[in-house]
């Protein structure tokens, strides 16, 4: 607004007659009854202004008297400057103010008035998607000019983008404007491509008046990012909170659904693809982040996955090098790291997890049933977890090489717990042994860096 200072208070007079060419009536400085004061006229919410005069036209003694002075000059009559293209059949308030010797703009007692002006918006969405909306649009006070339309998704402020209606049309178009140029189709181009396969409110409307086209808005459903193409993929996003977005939100691919820590009971959680993506989109506009194919891979993994069992009847002998090894089988199973490294994080969720928000890393392990060549059979009972989305991948990329974990050990946060007289193992053993591979797995594991972007990151930059 063009003002140097608006007021609450009114100012002294009245409007008599108001059309969207003319505003008439009198106005006076209360504080200064004989000044003459100047008027503007504004539409809306002060956003244009229309016109200004001085309220310098004689009137009736009656006026002088309402104002507590003797001049009875206040009357004015102040022509409107609309621009063609505000002329749209809508309805329209006009502002009238005073304003006196002190620079401060006062409304009129009976400010604002309603006025209906000429013309109207004709138009019609005809197609839209994701990417594109078209249709033809034109403002009838001004059938043969080309007008801009804008678009904007569900209850947003800001237009996605805006284009000219100048696109030729079919002579119909002509009539129902009313004029005879039929330059009035548009095709919008739409920027901001949302994948979050729900259904949004798409606004069509007249850039610079915000009227809508009659059938807008129009309802679209947008497509969901393909899912990722193999078992163990990482998927990634964006968190759905405030202020820690950019440390994201990891999880991994098991061929259907998303295996994934959140803080939900319980923590570890398999969720479709759907799902997945739709939280990609709660609280940003970024979606789901690129999905990562770790290099796994032709080797294999053994290890203690069991889907029916809570235990793990393990098998265990000194080596020739002093050290504790496999010496059976037992319950352990064989197959691809990526089948590997999904059946830990699978595993962690049926042995039981706790969510954390913070680096704090407890290892779930299974009932563990230890053979021993030395000391006969140990028993061990099942330890519940505690992760943090990151963490838990960082869990689940161990099973693929050898290496084992313990409870906050060295490969998290560099406490070395290998003389624990009771370590509950969780081991997995590769096969044929890659000491590169082991390396990578390793790099990521190890990494002092610990935030779901951090391991994203590493896994990208690392298992590749």
């Amino acid at each position: 607004m063009g003002m140097c200072s608006v007021s609450q208070a009114a100012a002294g007079g009245w409007i008599e007659f108001a059309s969207p060419q003319v505003v008439k009536g009198w106005a006076c400085d209360t504080e200064h009854p004989n000044d003459n004061v100047k008027v503007e006229v504004w539409r809306d919410n002060n956003a244009i202004l229309l016109g200004s005069g001085t309220a310098n036209l004689t009137r009736d003694a009656g006026v002088a008297r309402a104002c507590g002075g003797t001049r009875i000059n206040l009357g004015f009559s102040i022509n409107l400057q609309t621009p063609a293209y505000l002329n749209d059949g809508a309805f329209h308030e006009l502002r009238v103010y005073g304003i006196g010797r002190d620079g401060v703009a006062r409304q009129l007692p009976n400010s604002p008035v309603i006025v209906k002006y000429p013309g109207g918006i004709e138009g019609w969405i005809e197609y839209a998607d994701s990417m594109v909306v078209i249709g033809w649009a034109c403002n009838t006070a001004i059938p043969n000019n080309v007008i801009a339309v804008s678009a904007r998704w569900d209850s947003d402020v800001y237009p996605i983008n805006t284009a000219a209606a100048d696109i030729p049309r079919e002579s119909a178009v002509a009539t129902v404007c009313g004029g005879s140029s039929s330059i009035h189709g548009f095709r919008l181009s739409i920027d901001k491509h949302i994948q979050d396969g729900k259904t949004h409110q798409l606004h069509v409307y007249v850039a610079g008046l915000d009227r809508a086209l009659p059938n807008s808005p129009i309802a679209v459903r947008f497509p969901i990012p393909p899912a990722p193409a193999r078992e163990g993929d990482i998927v990634a996003r964006n968190l759905n909170s405030s202020g820690a977005g950019w440390a994201g939100h990891i999880g991994i691919w098991d061929g259907v659904n998303v295996v994934e820590v959140l803080n939900k009971v319980p923590s570890v959680q398999e969720n479709s693809w759907q799902s997945f993506v739709e939280a990609s989109w709660l609280n940003d506009n970024t979606g789901p982040w690129k999905t990562l194919s770790p290099a796994y891979g032709n080797r294999n993994i053994w290890g203690c996955f069991p889907t029916t069992r809570p235990d793990c009847d393990n098998y265990y002998g000194l080596n020739q090098y002093g050290g504790y090894e496999f010496i059976s089988r037992g319950t352990v199973q064989k197959g691809n790291v990526s089948w590997a490294v999904v059946s830990r994080a699978k595993q962690i969720g049926r042995i039981g997890s706790d969510f954390t928000s913070t680096v704090a890393v407890k290892i779930a392990v299974p009932a563990t049933i230890q053979h021993h060549a030395a000391y006969g059979i140990r028993s061990y009972p099942p330890q519940r977890g505690q992760y943090r989305c990151d963490t838990f991948i960082k869990d689940a990329l161990s099973a693929a090489t050898n290496v084992i974990f313990y409870e906050n050990n060295y490969y998290f946060y560099g406490i070395d717990r290998s003389a624990d007289a009771t370590p509950h193992l969780v081991r997995t053993l590769a096969d044929p042994y890659d000491y590169n591979w082991d390396n990578k797995i390793k790099t990521v594991v190890r990494s002092i860096l610990t935030t779901p972007s951090a391991v994203y990151n590493d896994i990208a930059a690392v298992l590749k």
